[in-house]
């Protein structure tokens, strides 16, 4: 191999590796949830950050290397894999997913990454974890838990079944559904006019 193939295939090797980071890029997050190791023994834990390959647990107890987890995340649902780092306080997973349940699975965490994209991008985004009421125009009123609020707008996780342009209100501000996905919603608030001062 010559000085110029060999540059051609580093450079082959330098994209890939740039894309596979963008694939599994982490966002951190503040999710509560319980997991159960290979003994069968189950212990409270908190997501700090999550991936579309794995995530990783604050937890107190954690299973030998390569050892079969199981995990249920607020927000996410049920994800299933392998300890493949650990240490004092916290342990990560490879996560393997079937393909019937990961699309919903994947479906949130995209929205969790494309919801931290937007944090970096503005700094007024706030990531918060609240139990919330979303009511439609006719006046019935559904569940919901609010992950991040801006003046602008907010985003939702909810099991409604909400279509892009539905009118909705939350917390007394009026809005509109601007995306829908499986298991939530982002919503952009109503523009209010600044009142003058008297």
């Amino acid at each position: 191999m010559n000085d110029y193939e060999g540059q051609e295939v580093l450079d082959e090797v330098n994209a890939m590796s740039g894309m596979n980071r963008r694939r599994f890029e982490r966002v951190p997050v503040n999710l509560p949830g319980r997991y159960m190791l290979e003994d069968g023994t189950e212990y409270p834990c908190e997501c700090i950050d999550i991936s579309v390959s794995g995530v990783r647990l604050q937890a107190a107890i954690a299973g030998p290397w390569g050892s079969r987890v199981v995990v249920y995340i607020d927000g996410i649902g049920r994800l299933e894999g392998y300890i493949v780092r650990r240490a004092i306080g916290w342990f990560a997973l490879e996560v393997h997913n079937t393909a019937r349940k990961g699309e919903r699975v994947q479906e949130r965490i995209a929205w969790l990454l494309e919801a931290a994209n937007v944090e970096r991008r503005g700094p007024s985004r706030k990531f918060v974890r609240r139990d919330v009421a979303l009511e439609t125009p006719d006046g019935s009123r559904r569940a919901a838990q609010l992950t991040d609020i801006t003046r602008e707008g907010a985003a939702l996780l909810t099991e409604g079944d909400y279509e892009v342009g539905q009118r909705l209100r939350l917390d007394n501000r009026d809005a509109q559904v601007v995306r829908s996905f499986p298991g939530g919603v982002a919503l952009q608030f109503d523009y209010e006019p600044r009142r003058a001062r008297a």
